[in-house]
């Protein structure tokens, strides 16, 4: 049996700038992967996209990235191995998760080695005719939906959310010169949700904006307005030096619940992340009463990673948010699989998968009342153009 693997860059222009409280994006750009069986003819896609502070980095990626396009992966090794076996199709074939895991851990770029386990895995789905998410579950129940918030910029945003039936929204906040800047939008969409009785929530994210001072400001202003909980609130210097009883700190003080995630994400200053680290902050998050873990695939490794971390915040009574990376669909497909996977175990699990890019390979995945709804189709489901 053999195995080839396509590697297509991208740029993509965005229908509008994505503005964060350290950078404004106008394109996306990252790799689409091709994993393909030439005895089954099938392909498994994976997808590999860098964003500034998170992950691996460009740097490293880009080698990693290069090496595939002169025929690297495929060449002999672990690695070789544990791609092989993902394109058997006998449901009994030996292919376990856990060793695609291992051999994927050879990828030393974390956004690389998802795209390459996404690929893999996509290639098994498909190998044995089943979605994708159900490679995933530990439970019976087949993963049909997703829950998800939805990311708006306003308060006419809020309303076509809302009669889409989202029951929690995510708003950016923090890219102005102080943090009350936000404040006239909060309070707007305060009063447009109180309105319906506590029927849908309010999530902040400042994207690691704020000094202690400000950011103590800006969450006594969201206890006000009831704010569900705001993610990230803390200049990065201040998290890596003080540590995370600074959060905990907050919290008490605030009584506003907080939600990690570039601190449990970014490479620390002059030095590369690594799957360990991650696990070493969560742990560390997780002892300083953090309540919600925001979580990446794209950046923490691979689904698998991604279910195992989730695992275990939430067996600590961690809430546990599941978003993708602002990629394409494959990536963004990958992550709804994974939440659908978990929620199907009773889990508590949310997710941020809502969006698509202006052109791509797949059609994002419809959304119903606050829900994207996974199609019951082989892998991460149909490719534009039909190929298999």
């Amino acid at each position: 049996m053999s195995l080839s693997l396509h590697v297509t860059p991208y740029r993509v222009p965005l229908s509008s700038p994505i503005r964060t409280a350290r950078t404004v994006i106008s394109e996306r750009c990252g790799w689409r992967l091709q994993l393909r069986c030439h005895q089954t003819q099938l392909t498994g896609w994976g997808e590999v996209a860098c964003w500034p502070g998170f992950g691996s980095g460009l740097a490293e990626t880009e080698r990693e990235v290069s090496a595939w396009e002169q025929g690297g992966p495929l060449s002999g090794g672990p690695l070789s191995g544990g791609l092989m076996a993902c394109a058997l199709t006998e449901p009994s074939a030996p292919c376990t998760l856990e060793e695609l895991q291992q051999a994927c851990a050879h990828v030393s770029s974390l956004e690389a080695r998802h795209g390459l386990e996404l690929a893999a895995l996509d290639l098994r789905a498909r190998a044995l005719g089943r979605p994708l998410a159900t490679l995933l579950t530990k439970g019976s129940e087949v993963p049909r939906r997703a829950p998800t918030h939805c990311l708006i910029r306003d308060l006419e945003g809020a309303k076509r959310a809302v009669e889409s039936g989202f029951r929690s929204l995510k708003l950016k906040v923090g890219a102005g010169a102080h943090w009350s800047e936000d404040g006239l939008l909060i309070a707007e969409l305060s009063a447009y949700l109180d309105d319906l009785k506590g029927a849908v929530t309010l999530r902040l994210d400042a994207n690691q904006a704020w000094s202690e001072v400000d950011a103590v400001g800006a969450l006594v202003t969201a206890h006000a307005y009831g704010v569900e909980w705001l993610e990230e609130p803390l200049q990065r210097s201040l998290t890596e030096s003080q540590g995370w009883s600074l959060w905990r700190s907050l919290q008490r003080r605030t009584g506003v619940t907080l939600a990690a995630d570039e601190s449990l994400q970014q490479a620390p200053l002059g030095e590369p992340l690594s799957a360990s680290l991650i696990q070493r902050r969560l742990g560390q998050a997780l002892d300083e009463g953090v309540e919600v873990i925001t979580l990446k695939p794209m950046f923490v490794g691979g689904l698998l990673s991604c279910a195992t971390l989730a695992r275990t915040a939430l067996q600590r009574g961690a809430r546990v948010c599941l978003t993708h990376a602002l990629e394409g669909a494959l990536g963004r497909r990958g992550v709804a699989h994974l939440c659908a996977a978990l929620a199907s175990e009773g889990l508590r699990v949310e997710g941020g998968l809502t969006g698509a890019l202006p052109v791509d390979v797949m059609s994002p995945l419809e959304v119903s009342e606050g829900q994207v709804l996974i199609p019951d189709e082989p892998g991460l489901g149909a490719v534009n153009g039909g190929e298999r």
